[in-house]
């Protein structure tokens, strides 16, 4: 059967929340690229969010793979273990009530 998405996603941040909610597949979009749109946009809108889960409200990929040990042989931070572990917070609703529709007024 096929999809019910269009073909061609034309706007870059609707892109960006389908990803980040899990409604296209993760190979579609770099999961590092959504993870940073991700935190970004929590900051603005949500950072009590980020201070509850992260201890802070201006938070990066790298303190995400700090704070949860996301680390690559050698030492090296993993971000893409992070930005992975990032989004599956978000999509099981640990990091709170998020909604990525803002209302424009």
């Amino acid at each position: 059967m096929p999809g019910i998405l269009w073909p061609r996603i034309d706007d870059q941040v609707t892109g960006l929340k389908l990803a980040a909610s899990g409604c296209i597949k993760d190979e579609v979009l770099p999961l590092t690229d959504v993870a940073q749109w991700l935190l970004k946009f929590l900051s603005t809108r949500y950072p009590q969010a980020l201070q509850d889960r992260f201890g802070s409200t201006s938070v990066g990929l790298a303190d995400v793979a700090t704070q949860k040990g996301a680390v690559a042989k050698g030492g090296n931070l993993d971000l893409d273990k992070a930005a992975d572990m990032l989004l599956r917070d978000f999509r099981a609703g640990r990091l709170g009530k998020i909604s990525l529709d803002v209302e424009v007024r």
